[in-house]
């Protein structure tokens, strides 16, 4: 891809944008790269940018939010729509609470993935064969089969478990058991109580009993006692009885009452209700129906069998039991042969993909430590718990956190509390989830346009310089383009000054009715490449220069240099502000910078600063970054602030001579003369100076960068709202 044509209108409040992006590669020296760097001042059209290719990006259609007007977008790529797979957009805000299939994608290696699977799903369907007869036979479900059946035999692994469970001989008496019906939370609270074991010998026989003296309702495998305890007990519910109805029993001449039906049930049961601790354990028996499971064992299984599992259900002897259950269902399976041979088949070749996928994590690694070594001062460092599961696609990448101050032993946490992370931090890992998204696309060759927007937001400035870095990494990747979006100043001139060509740093300049991308110029060293050999033939950069100079003779000197002073008469209202011409000015610039501009010029640099600043307002198109601009408006702007405070004060104290103390400042005027000040949208306007231009026409406010963040207009309209005063 050569070139990117953009023709936009109405998409989030951008106005009308038409431009193109060259991306074949200028060679500079060491530069050689595709990336754009676009100055956004005060955020103009950066998100709005942003979002329009996050919604290309998503298949979705721009749209404008406040005034609901048609959207037009229309971005091509060499002469053809974009394709949206090859857009990417890195936005200033995101939500890292929300999960990221980053790693995990990265991480996967596609052709050993394929082959895995294919044999993984054969290995599965073998062994979903074997699950579902261990289930008919034990009664467990099929979820949990794996785990109960791995635990019992006390094996790592299911197929482990099943050749442990073959070698253990048959037990004939286990033939019909269900593992379930025996073995469940219920039955086993049962079999624990002191009753049962102390009395189930004794319990069993009188319950034989119960089906073999004379008299019995009681047929074995057909109605039992609790059967007998539910017919009663439905058919009174139902009122049968208080119908008139009898129940009439076979072998009796006459039909009973519901009193008599229940005598009889009472009667026969007193073989066991006559001992109190054997009618508490048929209670106890009665309770549900898992427990009542073992009445039905003891009533249908042989005496033989019953006195086996009597015994071997006790605490001592159980898990000897599940273990020979187990082996009594898998050789009745035989599945369980075809699934082991198919484990043994398939064994090496799973090892040796295993390996491969061992080996490929070390691109994930260099991901990582990439991450560790460039994010410094991080709280924690990033580790992979699960690479190969990760690589085979077998499950989700799972990142570690370990926390170090070296004060106390390390943490390690799967996720952070994300009230412990700063801003800077939570940025970091959502940059870690971009680090992984382009390494996935340069492992693919993946031809991409990164719409980076605001990447170093709530970062110091070491790493800045570690986004920085990265950025400068993508350039020399061939199919990956860049378009740099940033409202920060100083990170767009050090990303202009390491990779993005004098060419293409771009800034936005906005009219009514449409918005441009320009060239910048200035961008670094302006005041060597610029201002310094220009001072005689601009009058914006002659008076932009005034802040500059008296500065470096704040560095070189001192606050009480007489230089000094004399240039903060010219960025303050006082006594001799309308003294000092332009060649005083270029006198005290001659001896700062060696130079010998004539020094002749009789106007007065007041004059100069105003009239200057009211030729900016003037114009109707602005170029470039505008420094010069901005710096003199705001000169200006304070200058004619002070000059009505002084005029206020003047007045208010009666005093013709009046004038602020050399030292005095301009927050200082606005405090002194507030008693005099009536006009609530007066004493706004001036507060508005002091916030916005007062304190930052100085060199040492990094390099202006809180004035290269106010759009000119902003400027334009302070300076009309201050010279209407």
């Amino acid at each position: 891809m050569d070139t990117l044509k953009i023709s936009l209108a109405n998409c989030y409040g951008i106005r009308n944008l038409d431009d193109e992006f060259d991306f074949k590669a200028i060679v500079d020296g060491n530069k050689r790269n595709k990336a754009f760097a676009i100055y956004a001042p005060n955020g103009t059209m950066k998100s709005s940018l942003s979002k329009t290719f996050h919604d290309l990006q998503n298949n979705r259609t721009p749209k404008e939010e406040v005034y609901k007007r048609k959207a037009v977008c229309n971005i091509l790529t060499d002469g053809t729509p974009i394709d949206p797979s090859i857009i990417y957009v890195l936005r200033s805000e995101t939500d890292i609470t929300k999960d990221s299939n980053s790693a995990t994608k990265f991480l996967v290696n596609p052709s050993d993935k394929l082959q895995y699977d294919e044999l993984v799903i054969g290995l599965n369907r073998s062994k979903s064969k074997v699950i579902s007869q261990l289930n008919r036979s034990s009664g467990i479900k099929k979820s949990d089969i794996e785990d109960i059946f791995t635990t019992d035999i006390a094996a790592s692994t299911f197929e482990d478990a099943l050749r442990i469970a073959k070698t253990y001989p048959k037990e004939p008496l286990l033939s019909g058991l269900n593992y379930q019906d025996i073995l469940n939370e219920k039955t086993i609270k049962v079999f624990d109580s002191t009753v049962f074991i102390d009395r189930s010998r004794d319990f069993k026989e009188r319950y034989e009993e119960l089906f073999s003296n004379s008299g019995t309702i009681y047929k074995k495998g057909l109605f039992s006692p609790q059967k007998a305890e539910t017919s009663y007990s439905t058919l009174r519910q139902q009122g049968y009885f208080e119908s008139g109805h009898r129940v009439h029993l076979e072998g009796h001449e006459k039909s009973l009452s519901e009193d008599e039906f229940k005598g009889k049930i009472d009667h026969i049961n007193r073989i066991i209700d006559s001992d109190t601790e054997l009618a508490s354990l048929r209670n106890a028996i009665s309770q549900n129906s898992q427990t009542q499971e073992i009445s039905n064992l003891l009533e249908n299984l042989p005496n033989e069998q019953v006195e086996f599992l009597l015994e071997n259900i006790k605490k001592d002897n159980r898990l000897d039991f599940k273990i020979l259950l187990w082996s009594e269902y898998t050789s009745n399976i035989s599945e369980v042969d075809e699934y082991l041979t198919l484990v043994d088949d398939t064994k090496s070749n799973i090892a040796a993909i295993e390996e491969r996928a061992s080996e490929s994590t070390q691109a994930w690694q260099e991901a990582i430590t990439l991450f560790n070594d460039r994010f410094i001062d991080m709280p924690f460092t990033l580790n992979l718990v699960n690479p190969i599961d990760a690589v085979l696609g077998r499950s989700p990448a799972k990142l570690e956190y370990l926390f170090d101050d070296g004060l106390s032993e390390a943490v390690k946490l799967d996720t952070p509390s994300l009230q412990t992370l700063s801003q800077g931090e939570k940025r970091a890992l959502y940059l870690l989830n971009f680090i992984f998204d382009v390494e996935y696309r340069k492992r693919s060759s993946q031809e991409t346009i990164f719409i980076i927007d605001d990447i170093a937001d709530s970062f110091d400035y070491k790493n800045k310089h570690a986004i920085v870095q990265y950025l400068n990494d993508l350039t020399k990747i061939d199919f990956f383009h860049q378009i740099i979006l940033t409202h920060n100043f100083d990170f767009y001139r050090a990303i202009s000054t390491l990779f993005v060509h004098r060419k293409r740093a771009l800034m936005i300049n906005k009219s009514l009715n449409k918005i441009n991308l320009v060239m910048a110029d200035g961008v670094n060293n302006i005041f060597i490449n610029k201002w310094k050999n220009n001072i005689t033939t601009s009058n914006r950069i002659l008076c932009a220069s005034i802040p500059f100079a008296r500065n470096l003779i704040e560095y070189t000197s001192s606050e009480t240099d007489s230089d000094y002073i004399t240039l903060t008469r010219l960025l303050h209202w006082k006594r001799d502000s309308l003294s000092i011409t332009e060649g005083g000015f270029y006198k005290t610039w001659n001896k700062l910078f060696n130079t010998s501009h004539p020094e002749t010029s009789m106007n007065i640099m007041h004059d100069t600063i105003l009239n200057t600043a009211q030729e900016i307002v003037d114009e109707s198109n602005f170029e470039s970054i505008c420094l010069e601009d901005k710096v003199v408006l705001s000169i200006a702007i304070r200058l004619l602030s002070e000059k009505y405070m002084v005029g206020l004060l003047k007045d208010g104290k009666a005093d013709a001579d009046y004038w602020p103390k050399e030292k005095t400042q301009h927050g200082k005027l606005i405090s002194e003369c507030g008693e005099y000040i009536t006009s609530n949208t007066t004493k706004l306007t001036l507060e508005r100076v002091g916030i916005t231009v007062n304190s930052n026409i100085h060199l040492n406010s990094f390099m202006y960068e809180p004035i290269l963040d106010l759009t000119i207009e902003h400027l334009i309209h302070l300076y009309e709202k201050v010279k209407s005063l």
